[in-house]
């Protein structure tokens, strides 16, 4: 991954982590990718044909990388909320509400199958998890998908996305809203890590932070309370 690229994405996803330092002049021995070329000289009548693919994909009769397909037992992305899900669903009651919505199998290796702990350490992070959850004041609607995209990701099949097919799914979902979408995204989830690190470790550890459909719902729900 260029230095750009990764800088871009420290600065664009929920959590990808810090903006690396500036690249030295000289590339690394080790570095095998082409720099990508320069937009505004790409864009310039006649020029070169890029090495790697950017956005817009449509430019060079490029495609974009493709998400992966999940394998067999995975649960299916969880639906967007729309409608009367995001205009009138209110917040749990309690935390114990909740916790509800969180429900695991009671059989522990149902549990461990679904690729979540059973350790008194685990539970205390999921508790952790439905307190920030509702301190957050998510809609029970909302709880529900975030909890839904936990379980997804947690499935020990599951496959995150490369960040270059998420970043290009969710170019091509938000279009010019793009960077407005992505910062309110990011700062509504570090709203919600900032009360709960078990979330954040949840998210990182599995790569759900790659998945375009969760950073769309964080983008929704950020959108929901802008417009309040």
């Amino acid at each position: 991954m260029s230095d750009d690229f990764a800088a871009a994405a420290a600065r664009m996803y929920p959590s990808h982590g810090a903006v690396p330092a500036p690249a030295a002049s000289a590339a690394p021995a080790a570095e095998t990718r082409q720099p990508v070329a320069d937009h505004a000289a790409s864009n310039a009548p006649g020029a070169a044909e890029p090495a790697e693919p950017r956005a817009p994909w449509s430019q060079w009769g490029e495609r974009p990388p493709a998400l992966p397909v999940q394998p067999k037992g995975v649960p299916d992305a969880p639906e967007s909320l729309n409608g009367a899900a995001l205009m009138y669903d209110a917040p749990p009651g309690s935390v114990r509400d909740v916790q509800a919505i969180m429900a695991l199998p009671d059989d522990p290796a149902a549990v461990e199958a679904a690729g979540f702990d059973v350790t008194p350490e685990a539970r205390a992070e999921r508790q952790e998890a439905a307190t920030a959850l509702h301190a957050v004041g998510l809609s029970r609607a909302e709880v529900d998908l975030a909890w839904k995209h936990a379980v997804r990701a947690a499935h020990p099949a599951w496959q995150a996305p490369s960040i270059e097919a998420a970043d290009a799914a969710l170019r091509q979902h938000f279009g010019d809203r793009y960077e407005d979408q992505m910062t309110a995204a990011r700062e509504f989830y570090q709203g919600i890590v900032a009360r709960s690190p078990a979330i954040k470790r949840h998210v990182t550890a599995n790569g759900l932070d790659r998945s375009p459909e969760f950073i769309i719902a964080l983008a929704k729900a950020a959108t929901r309370r802008r417009a309040r």
